[in-house]
């Protein structure tokens, strides 16, 4: 294994397959793991180009409560309502490969002790960095690297405890925080000094804690099938309640439960294979599912801070989405000067999956005029 600058490839990537990989300490680094060419398979959806993910999936002793502690994060900051289950390694996760055949290339990028896994497509600028929806990875974002990269370097990395990303067993690093100074790092990693930027439902939320300390690095943004504002006391409780399941059984049950949530009607009726794939994208370790709902639970509310964004916004929402259904994208379109709002059919929170083609047409609409 090499460390160099960046990904010369700057292809669809593949995790370390490695389940018991210890993340070195010190500067950040990029690494590439290169192997033969292999596997092809005919979707595209849920999954970026030669992915092959193979993952830990971790689940939580039973019996330990959650504990809440502050630690020191990258930049100096305490982090808040940290979680410090004991996790014990258990599952595989096993991820399709789409429409062509890469060599694989594995790049990932050391941040403050943690290894980061990413993907990275396509060249010109400004670049485009994509965050994921929990609990999803950040092969959901498939049919965004196929298609937008045309025009421009699309970078999707993974959070923090999902996909090929690392999944620490203390939770302290699980903080909107915390995944937004990774994501600092990551671009620091890659050179890139400003980009889009583009979250998903949880992205969304880190979009708006990277806002808050390193706006200058935003060059434009779009918020899909997400809110400004914090969790209500019944959402956190429901938070609180999911994590102790995942911590009990495991996260198979709750994969279920978020699937009906997740999806439109119309999808989950009509295009189960579409179904099954999402499935696959949550099968994430139960680190990533505790951390981040810990993390979700505790995010301030954003929404006096709309009226102060001042790049160019996109948001979007799917027509049927559940979730953050269209009046409350519309609400946050309003409190934004000049903000666009784009409304999908037949799409529910995963507007970005249900409705690919026109989520994609939107978003270059909308970066091409920048």
């Amino acid at each position: 294994m090499g460390a160099t600058a960046i990904n010369e490839a700057n292809v669809p990537t593949a995790m370390n397959p490695d389940p018991h990989c210890v993340p070195r300490l010190g500067p950040v680094r990029l690494h590439e793991e290169v192997g033969p060419p292999r596997y092809t398979a005919p979707s595209v959806i849920g999954l970026i180009g030669g992915l092959i993910v193979q993952a830990r999936r971790r689940s939580v002793s039973p019996g330990k409560p959650y504990s809440t502690t502050k630690a020191t994060t990258r930049r100096g900051r305490r982090a808040a309502g940290s979680t410090t289950s004991s996790l014990a390694a258990t599952a595989t996760r096993l991820s399709r490969s789409p429409t062509r055949s890469y060599r694989a290339v594995v790049p990932f990028a050391e941040v403050d002790g943690v290894r980061l896994h990413y993907s990275d497509v396509g060249s010109g600028g400004p670049a485009l960095v994509l965050l994921h929806a929990f609990p999803l990875h950040a092969g959901m974002w498939a049919p965004q690297l196929e298609r937008l990269s045309a025009d421009r370097r699309v970078i999707a990395p993974d959070f923090l405890g999902f996909g090929g990303s690392d999944a620490p067993e203390s939770m302290y690093r699980y903080t909107m925080l915390g995944y937004a100074d990774l994501l600092a790092g990551l671009l620091d990693t890659l050179g890139l000094d400003r980009v889009a930027l583009g979250g998903l439902s949880m992205g969304g939320y880190v979009a708006f804690a990277f806002l808050r300390q390193y706006a200058e690095r935003v060059s434009a943004l779009v918020l899909a099938d997400t809110r400004a504002s914090a969790d209500t006391n019944q959402v956190y409780e429901r938070r609180t309640d999911q994590q102790d399941q995942v911590a009990r059984i495991g996260t198979t049950a709750l994969i279920e439960v978020l699937l009906d949530g997740l999806l439109s009607d119309h999808t989950r009726a009509s295009r189960l294979e579409l179904v099954e794939q999402v499935r696959r994208l949550m099968a994430n370790p139960a680190a990533g599912y505790i951390g981040a709902l810990e993390a979700m639970k505790h995010r301030p509310d954003a929404t006096d801070a709309l009226a102060g964004i001042a790049v160019p916004t996109l948001v979007i929402v799917g027509a049927d989405d559940a979730l953050s259904p269209p009046d409350v994208a519309r609400g946050m379109q309003e409190r934004m000067p000049g903000a666009d709002l784009a409304i999908l059919p037949h799409a529910g929170h995963l507007s970005n999956l249900e409705a690919a083609e026109e989520f994609n047409a939107a978003v270059g609409d909308f970066l091409s005029r920048r």
